[in-house]
């Protein structure tokens, strides 16, 4: 596993937070789950009232104190509408933020919110599931025989390059959800690298989650470089 000391993860930059006032500007947060959730409370702590998304179809809440607006967003159009400059703030996991950096875009972690954690695991099916690996050294003989399933390609392929493994393309099966389920599609998968919380949605789907790859602190209020240095909060 990397050491967590070795987290690699631009440092965040935190403004002070008497100058992000807010105001006026577009957030966009999680659409669902325990990432929606930790974003609405963070919301409630700043003085939002965040009642307006707990319906289903209710996807933007402005702030009338401040004109702020909040969108629920996937993760992916968080990234991409911080990346465009369509949002100011986002909030984001640690695992989405390292991707995004990875593939070249400026996110820049402003504070940690203290919820999301997560580890990156190599799961493997339990039918015709080989041993599990106890090093790297052994996981790369197991690696070489199929396939791997993931969402975090750049992600899974950097942390494997830090420990000198390398990983082809044609290797990858690159999806954006259901990861769990890709040897049930692609017979050549042998192994899932996916996010596991709880473990119980990779153990439902018959996946043994062996190897842990890193442990993802949780989720970050982001920006980019370019928006900041526009709202005059670039570091000096």
């Amino acid at each position: 596993m990397i050491k967590e000391t070795e987290f690699p993860f631009i440092v965040p930059f935190r403004p002070k937070f008497q100058e992000l006032s807010f105001v006026g500007l577009k957030i966009g947060i999680p659409s669902k789950g325990e990432m929606f959730e930790g974003s609405t409370n963070y919301l409630k702590q700043l003085g939002w009232n965040s009642s307006p998304f707990f319906s289903l179809r209710q996807l933007a809440a402005k702030n009338p104190e401040n004109q702020a607006l909040a969108l629920r967003l996937r993760s992916e159009d968080i990234i991409g509408a911080l990346k465009n400059g369509q949002l100011d703030l986002g909030i984001l996991g640690s695992d989405r933020i390292l991707e995004g950096q990875l593939n070249g875009i400026p996110l820049t972690p402003l504070s940690f919110l203290g919820f999301g954690a997560c580890e990156f695991c190599l799961s493997f099916p339990l039918e015709n599931c080989p041993p599990a690996p106890s090093s790297f050294k052994e996981l790369v003989e197991i690696l070489k025989r199929g396939c791997i399933a993931t969402s975090l390609p750049k992600t899974f392929s950097y942390l494997m390059q830090r420990e000198g493994i390398e990983i082809r393309p044609e290797q990858l099966k690159v999806m954006t959800g259901s990861v769990e389920i890709a040897s049930k599609l692609f017979p050549e998968v042998i192994a899932v690298a996916d996010i596991v919380s709880s473990g119980e949605t990779v153990m439902a789907n018959n996946l043994r989650p062996d190897f842990r790859l890193i442990t993802f602190p949780g989720a970050f209020l982001v920006s980019t470089r370019e928006k900041l240095a526009q709202l005059n909060l670039e570091r000096r």
